[in-house]
């Protein structure tokens, strides 16, 4: 684990990575906000590259496929077994919904996608794959790689369960909700009926799932 502070004599440029617009994206937020919409800054928030209390940004996480995206999010804190399913917990997808949204113009972002790139934020893979447990330190980091690309609209990295599907993460402070459209043929809330069949069909690639809800 590379337990050290940015540098202060950096001289890198970080590699820019854009993001066509008419890009399908896929994201996890709670039914109280638009599938568009930002999630305000919050201290308790407790992703990746959330923000710090000193640079407060809102954001907006998303995927280019949607099992890969939810395992982010879902499976974090879950550890696999080696014989059964893993199970996600209900409390997990209280409120949520799963959307597609649509890029509307290119967007420019700090690729984190390959070992080139993360050397030119003087970093490893360690960033894009440290455990939940690190995540204070990395947020140290993506702080200071937003300094370093005062152009970028967020960060582009691979998932740590299949490198070939993407992870994003857009500022609000840098881009707004005109950027998305909805895609007005795709939600599903998580935490009814259908939404843990839903669930269960798209998990079962990560053996993972979900009991439905509790009958009343």
């Amino acid at each position: 684990m590379p337990d050290y502070d940015p540098p202060t004599g950096y001289t890198g440029s970080p590699h820019r990575f854009p993001l066509p617009a008419d890009t399908i994206l896929w994201r996890l937020h709670s039914r109280k906000i638009p599938a568009t919409g930002f999630v305000p800054y919050s201290p308790s928030s407790d992703g990746r590259f959330e923000a710090p209390p000193d640079d407060p940004y809102g954001k907006c996480d998303a995927g280019t496929d949607a099992a890969a995206m939810l395992a982010d999010t879902l499976l974090r804190a879950v550890p696999p077994h080696s014989t059964t399913f893993r199970t996600i917990r209900r409390a997990a997808v209280v409120g949520q919904r799963a959307s597609a949204i649509v890029t509307a113009a290119e967007l420019q972002l700090v690729s984190l996608l390959d070992a080139p790139a993360l050397a030119a934020v003087a970093q490893s893979r360690w960033l894009i794959a440290a455990e939940w447990t690190d995540f204070p330190r990395v947020r140290r980091w993506a702080k200071w790689i937003r300094e370093q690309a005062p152009w970028a609209h967020g960060f582009i990295w691979p998932t740590i369960r299949n490198e070939h599907e993407r992870l994003v993460i857009m500022f609000a402070d840098r881009c707004d909700t005109s950027v998305f459209e909805p895609d007005p043929l795709f939600e599903v809330d998580l935490d009814d009926d259908y939404g843990a069949v839903w669930l269960n069909g798209v998990m079962v690639r990560y053996r993972a799932r979900i009991n439905g809800p509790r009958k009343r």
